[in-house]
């Protein structure tokens, strides 16, 4: 990382965005709430066989991705695209093993890990570009796509850019717009004004709303996240079993380890929380349809 005085000087939001990177990405304080303190090792034998790949676009920016394949080859199988949330990485999506005819590839978004910083006006037409070239590059005409957070966001919009490639999508924790002029009243009336949709059973489990950061930005500061989980008991369980298991707690270590350079969040903002242009236009309501 930069030095303190260059951090600030970066970005006058660089002291607050910059993370505080440890001498030894393997090794590390206790993570809040487990007892980890460096990486598993079956988690990196796990990423160490996914490997690191690159894609290269037309621009000469290159989009790095892993690849995870059954034993029995790639023939035959649905690729799968996922996409990490603001602040992480491609390893946030790693699991123990290969699923079953899928070719699965996690992506650092442009900004984050080893992808190329995307140009100051990217949006979601060059997104769009970028992954269908990406899927072209492993041979693969149609996808399903998935993402948490602002990465579900990516997927809302790829679905509605791109009607013949992308076979569905699965949305975790997503970005949506509730706010938007755009979005279906049905689905705003469903879900409530905020905070009332930020309960996870409205699918949006605690994730921000773009309107958030404008005509609820107050709601927004004093919301209690941690009510999210008194009335959703698989949450405390779920949580339990996470922290338990260092695979996983290293999972979330090294996807946050992928977010170095400040510009990633502000290109995110750019296309997701604050661009008045850009609503929910695919017609999601969240996770739980």
């Amino acid at each position: 990382p930069l030095p303190n005085d260059q951090q600030e000087a970066l970005h006058p939001l660089s002291w607050l965005i910059m993370p505080k990177v440890h001498p030894d990405p393997n090794s590390f304080p206790p993570v809040p709430g487990t007892n980890v303190t460096a990486l598993d090792a079956a988690f990196l034998e796990r990423k160490a066989k996914v490997g690191e790949h690159f894609c290269d676009l037309p621009d000469g920016r290159k989009l790095c991705y892993f690849k995870d394949v059954p034993e029995g080859g790639e023939a035959g199988t649905t690729l799968v695209i996922a996409f990490h949330g603001g602040c992480e990485g491609k390893y946030k999506f790693l699991m123990k093993e290969p699923l079953e005819g899928v070719t699965f590839v996690s992506v650092d978004r442009p900004g984050y890990g080893q992808s190329t910083m995307a140009h100051p006006g990217y949006g979601f037409p060059d997104a769009a570009k970028d992954i269908v070239a990406l899927a072209e590059s492993l041979n693969h005409q149609k996808f399903i796509l998935t993402g948490h957070s602002i990465g579900g966001f990516w997927c809302q919009h790829l679905a509605a850019a791109l009607p013949d490639r992308v076979l569905g999508i699965i949305l975790w924790a997503s970005v949506t717009d509730f706010g938007s002029v755009l979005a279906k009243p049905e689905y705003v009336k469903a879900a409530g004004r905020p905070p009332a949709p930020l309960h996870p059973t409205k699918g949006m489990c605690g994730c921000i709303l773009r309107s958030s950061f404008t005509s609820y930005s107050k709601k927004g500061q004093l919301y209690d996240f941690t009510a999210n989980l008194k009335d959703e008991p698989k949450g405390a369980a779920g949580f339990a079993e996470y922290k338990d298991d260092p695979f996983w707690v290293s999972t979330t270590v090294c996807s946050w380890q992928a977010f170095h350079q400040p510009e990633g969040i502000l290109t995110d903002a750019n296309m997701c929380l604050f661009a008045g242009t850009h609503g929910l236009v695919a017609g999601v309501r969240g996770h739980q349809d």
